[in-house]
């Protein structure tokens, strides 16, 4: 079977252009052409797991592509055809590039036969498709080895940082409110740093491979309450309750932007929720670890929200051009004080999802799919309505909706 690489060239919408490429097989590449029947539509949501034993629970939450191609390609031939010849096991690489003003993003799902449905009637071929994260789908082009010190340890950011960059193709990396801000420059020896700093440091032999990384990446967006994503064209990592009156951090939305909105109460009705997040390194274990809080005493369920981090070092510089592990006897860098206010500001930000701080949450219909990024909070103006004036709304759920320049989604209140 031949790789087919099959494209549409570039679409022109109110919003600017839009193209897509689909790759599948093996064997010598043969190029045709497709047309869509509809522009797709890009949704990922963020919310809250009722269940939180696995981490690898949390990996569902990234985004996907529903996109309708139809099935006649050039030189006559069938893409229905294409996709009856793979086996259960191939990929199909969806490939999107959307234009939107001046900003240009890339972003590349992963489907299979299975998430595939042919309308004959249509002639139209559906097809569904996940990021590569969501698949487990090795990612090559992930390296850590730029962003590692002289002596060998990578900085928490850099970590998030590296591994953001490979999520699609050059995707724009947005990390925003994360604890750990320095990176591998605070860490090199020349020249040296001022005084005795300590950090908390990774190994780079920990996160030397894409899987190794991502399982790390993953925890600290659970502990730091952190909304994660690869999304028209952005990879992000921004925590939940942050509000910065930064232009870009955040979309004003008034009346005129709104086609519809709507207010649903208490929608999670919850009972009690206990937190236990923890930082190890080779001094022991830092603990974050409030009492149950009760929510409703009527209420209808439990959450668990209880992560721990591992294989973490506390370094600090000796004075002659190295940083090594400090003695076990002395303090980490995760002192009571840090662990509280990464527990604390991770504790707020999931009240704030579980909709624990507001007793209602917000659906929104907005103009424009370039109204509001993906990591962005809306901000909404004061000629809405008494319930919506003046908020500050974080999206649990976002809809991209190509074809009718639309954004559909759902928040909760952070401000």
């Amino acid at each position: 079977m031949s790789t087919l690489v099959a494209s549409t060239g570039n679409v022109v919408r109110q919003f600017g252009t839009f193209s897509a490429e689909i790759q599948m097989g093996s064997g010598s590449t043969v190029n045709r052409d497709m047309s869509v029947a509809n522009l797709p539509v890009i949704t990922q949501d963020f919310d809250i797991q009722e269940e939180s034993e696995d981490i690898n629970e949390f990996k569902i939450n990234l985004s996907d592509i529903n996109i309708k191609i139809f099935d006649g390609l050039s030189e006559g031939e069938s893409l229905f055809s294409y996709i009856e010849a793979l086996t259960n096991s191939d990929t199909i690489r969806i490939k999107v590039i959307t234009t939107i003003g001046n900003f240009t993003g890339t972003d590349v799902f992963i489907s299979s036969k299975s998430a595939c449905k042919y309308d004959w009637r249509a002639r139209t071929v559906e097809m569904t498709g996940t990021a590569a994260l969501r698949r487990d789908v090795e990612v090559t082009g992930y390296s850590i080895s730029s962003k590692t010190s002289p002596d060998g340890w990578v900085a928490p950011k850099d970590l998030i940082t590296q591994f953001l960059l490979t999520q699609g193709i050059s995707p724009t990396v947005k990390i925003i409110g994360h604890f750990f801000d320095y990176d591998v420059t605070d860490l090199a020896v020349s020249p040296a740093p001022v005084g005795t700093p300590k950090y908390l440091v990774l190994p780079s032999t920990s996160i030397n491979t894409y899987n190794s990384a991502q399982l790390k990446f993953l925890r600290l967006s659970v502990i730091e309450g952190a909304v994660i994503g690869t999304m028209m064209g952005y990879a992000f990592y921004v925590r939940r309750n942050y509000v910065e009156d930064v232009s870009d951090n955040y979309a004003e939305i008034s009346a005129d932007d709104l086609e519809n909105f709507g207010i649903e109460f208490n929608a999670r009705n919850v009972r009690n929720v206990d937190y236990d997040f923890n930082f190890t390194d080779q001094t022991g274990t830092a603990r974050y670890n409030p009492s149950t809080q009760t929510i409703n005493s009527s209420g209808a369920q439990d959450l668990d929200v209880a992560y721990g981090a591992g294989g973490y070092k506390t370094v600090q510089y000796d004075g002659s051009d190295s940083f090594d592990e400090i003695d076990v006897t002395l303090d980490g860098y995760m002192t009571q004080a840090r662990i509280d206010q990464v527990g604390g500001d991770s504790k707020e930000s999931y009240e704030n999802a579980l909709g624990i701080v507001s007793s209602y949450q917000v659906t929104f219909d907005i103009f424009g799919v370039g109204s509001l990024k993906p990591y962005q909070y809306i901000e909404f103006q004061n000629d809405i309505h008494p319930a919506l004036n003046g908020k500050k709304v974080r999206a649990s759920y976002l809809e991209y909706d190509l074809e009718n320049d639309l954004i559909k989604g759902e928040g909760y209140i952070i401000g």
